[in-house]
């Protein structure tokens, strides 16, 4: 939310322009989507870190949505972007880093 605010809130030309960058983003991932997969699968194999234990490529993959649409990425990207403006749980993680750390945000 202060970063929409330093934008000029959620009506400005800014925070659409961020949200156009986010989308973009977006874009650039799923047109590189096979060298992706093609380094996480190296990664992932034999590996020992605790984020590959139960690890699934196909459901990494699915993440990616290769066969949406622009549009889908752009309504997924709109409702990604509102779903964490203001957000629960981004707020207590920053309450907890002002009370234990005396970071402001």
């Amino acid at each position: 939310m202060e970063y929409a605010r330093i934008m000029g809130g959620k009506d400005s030309d800014m925070y659409r322009y961020f949200k156009n960058c986010i989308f973009r983003g977006f874009i650039e991932l799923k047109k590189n989507v096979e060298s992706i997969i093609y380094l996480v699968k190296i990664m992932s194999e034999e590996s020992e870190l605790p984020c590959f234990v139960n690890f699934n490529i196909q459901e990494f993959r699915a993440r990616f949505m290769e066969n949406s649409t622009d549009s889908e990425y752009l309504a997924l990207v709109d409702k990604l972007v509102d779903q964490s403006y203001d957000n629960w749980r981004t707020n207590q993680y920053d309450k907890f880093q002002n009370i234990s750390n005396g970071i402001m945000i």
